[in-house]
Parts: structure tokens; sequence; C-alpha cells
């Protein structure tokens, strides 16, 4: 049976012809044997053949093969029983066909019965636990493997792969309508192996990281080496697939040192609601120390169960991932998020007035705490002043983009209550009235340029002899950051404090000692660089619209075309330019 592109797991073997509806209690079973398509059986016509299937039409024929009560013939050899009952009541509507559901289909019919990918009205007989939980097994049924972590729900994750849809995945997730280690088919196939063996995904970067966010075991797809262990041919087919499915990007993510958190940490956070600050290391590349550090701080503050708001700054360089982390907290957290571009503010009452218009297309600048998988309901324009006074009392995220580059520095004033006892007094610019506001549970999230110089001078300090002074200054300038295997906690700690005394020299004591933690963030890497430019040049195949024939492209020599285009002082913006150059050039217009 041929194996077709894109499906992690080979063809249903179906057991031997049973010719008898009995089976006597002491009868020895002879060995099952699997079936070849390519020769009809004895007596039967020969099958029609099939043309390619899709991965949903794969996937539900296994689907049908593991739960199908209505015949012996879809037994698993592993499965024991004494006797069979020669019918069986019809126990619930399958997702397939009518006319397969009601009686046992002859093994051609089954074969050779045209197949669909499952309407919406199908795909939600799977989704009620009720309807399975009230269903006791039958005997007959496939035995489970010990080691199987089975859901009723997961059809609907790996439906959702084969779309080739990261946001439905991630909503399924979300919602916890599945689990990310769910398996399906006759082989277990976990979902991680499923996203990359199918070959007709066009973007797994994006599956694969919601599924490492929500707790998918890596392992169950780096262990598969073709270098090691014994493989029969179809193992080794799925495992070569596993592989080839991998770019430089998910590579980084799957091999990512996880977080290690204290369990007194993990619960506060939990109680306290903040437990999607875990998921962050997935939403962007580097920053580990970043990453760990701002777990430390969001746990101490709950600890401390303080009444003042919680104020963070990010600091580093352009394009080091700041924004993005900032615009991802609101969204991991699940409470409303609102963005200042603090370059346009030119007076002291300007900040409370602004009106947020650094939002992407499509994306809120008001989002509903329980909108389902961060879709809002509503997407509004209005100023910061009602956005906390809509959510006072409750905790809800305010980043403020590049705060030292204020055009009057007299706006940092209109921060120092809000900052410091958790109460902002504005006056309203309609009625003239002087408006009260709640800011205890606001989450400040400041980022700034400022710090850099510091960054380079720490890293310059740190390197050999031979590197000391401006020669290192001038290569940490022009190229990633060598990868330091001992740098600790201890050093970032340090650098936390060198980085803190230069934004204080910028912003001002008054607005510094206010602040509770200033978080560097670093220049990235040579493997990050090259992570970086593999993502970006995934999400632009992904978006690519048309049949275009990539087959003669040489991906490798493009991603290390734009790593070698990376600029320090750009940060990722500089590996995305690269990347989208050289996609042009090769994109079929």
């Amino acid at each position: 049976m041929n194996t077709q592109p894109g499906i992690p797991s080979p063809g249903i073997q179906l057991p031997a012809q049973i010719h008898s509806n009995e089976v006597s209690p002491t009868e020895q079973r002879s060995p099952y044997k699997a079936l070849s398509l390519s020769s009809p059986s004895p007596g039967r016509h020969p099958p029609t053949p099939l043309t390619a299937p899709s991965p949903l039409q794969i996937l539900r024929r296994n689907l049908m093969a593991r739960t199908s009560p209505e015949s012996p013939r879809f037994v698993s050899p592993q499965t024991k029983f004494s006797k069979l009952p020669e019918s069986r009541p019809f126990r619930h509507q399958h997702h397939a066909s009518a006319s397969l559901a009601p009686m046992a289909p002859r093994r051609d019919e089954f074969r050779n019965a045209p197949m669909s990918a499952p309407g919406p009205r199908d795909r939600r007989s799977l989704t009620p636990n009720a309807r399975f939980a009230a269903t006791p097994s039958i005997p007959g049924s496939p035995a489970l493997s010990a080691h199987s972590t089975i859901s009723q729900t997961k059809p609907l994750l790996f439906f959702a792969i084969a779309k080739n849809s990261a946001q439905e995945v991630e909503r399924l997730l979300q919602d916890g309508e599945v689990k990310p280690n769910d398996k399906a088919g006759p082989e277990d196939l976990p979902a991680l192996a499923f996203t990359l063996a199918n070959e007709q995904l066009s973007d797994k970067t994006q599956i694969v990281k919601s599924l490492l966010s929500h707790g998918a075991d890596p392992s169950s797809v780096l262990h598969r080496t073709t270098g090691s262990g014994q493989f029969d041919d179809a193992d080794l087919a799925l495992t070569t697939r596993i592989e080839q499915g991998m770019n430089p990007a998910i590579r980084y993510y799957l091999n990512r040192k996880q977080m290690t958190i204290p369990a007194l940490q993990a619960e506060l956070l939990e109680k306290h609601n903040f437990g999607g600050l875990t998921r962050a290391g997935f939403s962007i590349i580097g920053q580990d120390a970043a990453l760990e550090e701002l777990i430390r701080v969001v746990a101490g503050h709950c600890r401390r169960q303080a009444l003042n708001p919680l104020v963070v700054v990010f600091s580093g360089g352009p394009g080091c991932g700041k924004s993005l982390l900032a615009s991802k907290i609101g969204p991991l957290l699940h409470v409303p998020y609102f963005t200042v571009n603090m370059t346009n503010l030119r007076n002291e009452a300007a900040l409370f007035n602004y009106i947020s218009m650094t939002t992407k297309v499509g994306q809120p600048q008001v989002l509903t705490p329980h909108s389902s998988a961060f879709i809002p309901l509503i997407r509004i324009q209005i100023p910061l002043m009602d956005f906390l006074r809509n959510n006072q009392g409750q905790r809800c995220v305010v980043v403020l983009e590049e705060i030292e580059k204020a055009a009057d520095k007299t706006v940092w004033h209109s921060l120092l209550m809000p900052w410091e006892l958790g109460k902002a007094t504005v006056i309203s610019p309609t009625t003239n009235e002087q408006i009260d506001i709640d800011t205890s549970q606001v989450i400040w999230i400041a980022t700034s340029n400022s710090g850099d110089d510091a960054t380079l001078k720490f890293f310059a300090e740190r390197s050999r002899p031979s590197e000391r002074g401006e020669s290192a200054l001038v290569r940490l300038a022009h190229n990633p950051r060598p990868r330091e295997d001992n740098f600790t906690r201890k050093d970032y700690l340090q650098l936390m404090q060198a980085v803190r005394k230069r934004l204080g020299e910028l912003l001002g004591s008054s607005m510094i000692s206010r602040v509770s933690s200033v978080l560097p963030f670093l220049p990235f890497t040579e493997d990050e660089v090259y992570a970086l430019a593999s993502e970006s040049l995934s999400a632009m195949r992904a978006e690519q619209k048309g049949d275009q024939n990539y087959q003669d492209v040489d991906w490798e020599e493009l991603l290390q075309q734009a790593v070698g285009e990376y600029i320090p002082g750009e940060g990722a913006r500089s590996v995305h330019r690269a990347v989208q150059r050289a996609f042009d050039e090769i994109a079929e217009w």
C-alpha cells in the first residue's frame, strides 16, 4: 500500500477475512495478515483505484478504523475477547456517511467509498464530552496503548492542523477542547509529529509554536533521528518526513531551553492569573534571561500582594523584541491592553487624552478579556483616560512605546502618581471636571532604546583579553553576539543595574525609582539570527498567493545570505528586510 505525501501515518492494515460471524471461545486465531489493496481478495471484484486522498480524508479513515464498533474486521490483533455477538445495536451516529454507519461495510466497499471532509454539523458530533462519557466500552473495540493519552475531542485538533489553520489550533488549545499531546490514528501519532510530517501544510511554524506553548512534548519528535535505532520502512519514511518538516525556526523552538520556574512561583502565578506569562517564550526569539526575570518580578509582586501597580521597562536596541513582547502580554494574560506612542506627546495632559494609532490593522485597541482565541468582540477608538476608567480596579495592560522620546519631558510627570499610588487624577476635556481613576491593577510596560550602549559595554568587557576595549565594541556593533554558555543570572543582574543607572540619568531619579524592574534585552546570537530569518521566510511563503514553483530554490542559501546582512543596530528588522528582498527576487509575480 502506497503512502500518500503529507500523511504522517501509513495506511490502515485490515485483518484477514473472517468467514464466519460466530467465533468459538476456544478457537485459536491465526495471525492477522495485512491485505494488499493492489490485488483483490478471492471471489471479489478488483477494487476501483482511489484518487490521492487529502490529509482530512486519511485522518477520517484512520479514526473510523479505530473507533468503528460494528464489525470484528476492525479489531486490533492485541484485542482479546471470547465471543462476539451476531448483531450489535447501533450505538451512536458516526461522523461518516449514513450508509456506512448502521451496518458493517464490506471491505471493498469501505476501500472504495467516496470520502469528503466532514462539514460543521458532522464535526460538532465529535465535540460534546458527555456523548462519549455516557457510552460504555464496546466489546471488540481496539485496545488503547497504556502510554497513550486519548481524548474523545482530539480529532478536532487534527482536523484543524490538516486544514492548516493555526488560529483554529490556538483556539482549541486555549479553550481546553483538546490537549497539545493528543494522539490519533492507529499508531497514536502525536500532534507535533502529525504537523511536521504533513507535507501539504504551507506554514507549520505557527502551529508548532502553539502546540509547544501549551505544553506539547518536543521529545515526541526530537527522539526520531535517522542516524540511530532500527526502523522499518514505514517508520523510516515517517521519520524522514518529520526531519524534512523542521525548518531552522522550528528546530530552535523545539530545542529551546525550558524556563525553570520554582513550584512556589508557579503556584503564585496560577493563583493570581499570571500563568499565561509562562508561554511568552514562544512569542519571541531570544531574550531568555529577560523572560525568566520577568517571571520572577511578577511572582514577587504577587507574593507581596502589593497595592501599587507593576511597572516594568524593557530596554535594548532597536529590533530586539521589546515591542513584540510588550504587545503579547495582554493577550497572554487575557486582559485588555492599550498602546501609547510616547513620541507623539507634547504636553502633560496629552497622555490621558491619547488615542492609540499604533495598533496593527485587524488587531484590537481594546481586547475583551473573555474573547475566544484573542478575537476582539469590539474595536473602538477611545482615549487612554476612558480606557482606564472602563477598566479601573481590574487588571489591564498599558504599553508606553519609546518612553524616553517624549517631545515634552513634563509628560513623565503625569505618570508619577499612577506608578506610585495606583491613582490618576485627570481633567475631562469635555466637562472640565476632575476625575479620579483607580490604576492599582494596571500593568505598565515601557520600552526604551536607551541603555543599549551600557549593554554593549558590558559584553565588551566580558570578551577575551585580546578583544577588550574598542575592538570588542566594534565587533559587537557589526556581528551577532557570541554565544556564552557561562552567562548566569548573576551576570544578568549586574547588567540590570548598569542599564537602570543609565536610564536613571536620562529619565531622572523620580521616574526610575518608581519602576519595579528594568529588563535589558540582549543582542541576538548567530543561532537566533538564523531562526529569525527562517521564521520570517516561513511567514512570507505562507502569505504567498498562487501556485509558485519553488523546486529549484536553495532556501538554505537564501537564509545564509540574510544572516550575513544582519545589522545589530537594526536588530530583527535588518533580517526581515534581507529575507523580503531575496524572496521578492525569486517569487513569480
